[in-house]
């Protein structure tokens, strides 16, 4: 299946629900699936055991730290047990086995099959899913604005779930409260910090007031120096969790992201845009922290090793540090970035890497900790 261009996210995705789910090579027979069962469930029993021989004095696995659950879409990395690791290692897996699926797996649906009375995924990359163990997903709604028009910076975002709206009366000098806002409601303001009773809000255009922490706000910051005037460049706010797309001095774009979570902090400085990929594989299935596999990540900007900008459509809490260094977008809002920023992806190229006779838009991470207008 060729990638979808013109959509938020390329792929058809699914997720795994079924820990222990076969992943195979090739559509099996019902003999082989009930193979498959039996290795799954002796890995599963073996598992247990190793879990269950800890005793006292031997150091347990590390707590994973608990995220919270996303409103639209499950998280997209599930905690990891070293054991699972070690009973699979155990077990030879047959040929026509390609890897057992942990709950939290994503893969990238290529089409759907019915074989030998059993409904079963094709992924892009050529495995087959029993189709009970998947579950297909949709791209998060969050969306960034074009800057121009009604919108010019300062722009605030809601993060914040239950988010109280106030109507502000002048006059009066009073706030009414009206509703909740909607997570990732875009404001455009007339006064980004206003006090009112010793409290701090952010006050829009048509004087509806929202609290200071529930929102981020995206500030205009200059230009910095080793840029060249009249070039591309994205800025990354880490403090307020921001992306801010400008042409020379002038913002063109602005949205919300998710940037590396504690002890996965997303580095700050300057870089150039190194690669853009349409998609491109993550996963660590050996990582003492959290293993994770996401296949055909979408629109994928690669500017310092394995540092990117690319789409998440395994959750909807862009505005809050999540991800394992990586700068999430809503895919919307990736493709839009994607389809921006330069090189330019000729028609009909999954990929392309920058040089010097294409070189890559700047990229600028920073703290936020020294914000100027």
């Amino acid at each position: 299946m060729p990638p979808a261009l013109d959509s938020a996210l390329p792929y058809p995705y699914g997720r795994v629900v079924r820990e222990g789910s076969p992943q195979y090579w090739r559509l099996p027979s019902r003999e082989e699936e009930i193979q498959a069962m039996q290795i799954m469930k002796r890995i599963a029993e073996r598992t247990q055991k190793l879990q269950n021989s800890t005793v006292d004095g031997e150091d347990p696995a590390p707590e994973e730290e608990q995220a919270s659950a996303s409103d639209e879409q499950p998280e997209a990395v599930p905690e990891t047990n070293p054991a699972v690791e070690e009973a699979t290692e155990e077990e030879a897996l047959p040929d026509f086995i390609r890897m057992r699926m942990q709950a939290g797996y994503y893969v990238s649906l290529d089409r759907f099959e019915n074989h030998e009375g059993q409904d079963f995924f094709r992924t892009i990359r050529g495995g087959f899913l029993r189709a009970d163990d998947i579950v297909e997903v949709t791209a998060p709604p969050m969306r960034g604005v074009i800057v121009g028009g009604v919108w010019s910076l300062p722009l605030a975002f809601v993060w914040r779930a239950y988010t109280r709206a106030y109507q502000y009366n002048p006059s009066e000098n009073k706030l009414k409260v009206l509703y909740d806002l909607p997570r990732h409601t875009p404001l455009a303001l007339k006064n980004d910090n206003f006090i009112h009773e010793g409290k701090a809000y952010v006050l829009s255009r048509e004087e509806i007031a929202a609290r200071m922490t529930a929102v981020r706000i995206a500030k205009a910051v200059r230009r910095p120096a080793i840029i060249p005037v009249g070039e591309k460049w994205i800025h990354i706010n880490l403090k307020q969790q921001t992306v801010i797309a400008y042409e020379g001095d002038k913002p063109v774009f602005a949205t919300l992201a998710s940037t590396g979570k504690k002890d996965f902090e997303t580095p700050p400085g300057v870089f150039r845009m190194v690669s853009k990929h349409v998609s491109t594989t993550m996963d660590d299935f050996t990582s003492q922290e959290q293993a994770y596999s996401i296949e055909d990540v979408p629109w994928v900007m690669y500017y310092s090793g394995s540092y990117a900008l690319h789409g998440a459509f395994w959750h909807n809490r862009f505005g809050q540090t999540r991800s394992h260094g990586c700068v999430n977008l809503s895919p919307i809002d990736a493709r839009w970035l994607f389809q921006w920023s330069e090189p330019t992806l000729p028609n009909g190229w999954h990929s392309l890497f920058s040089s010097r006779d294409r070189p890559g838009t700047w990229i600028y991470v920073d703290t936020g900790e020294e914000e100027t207008n």
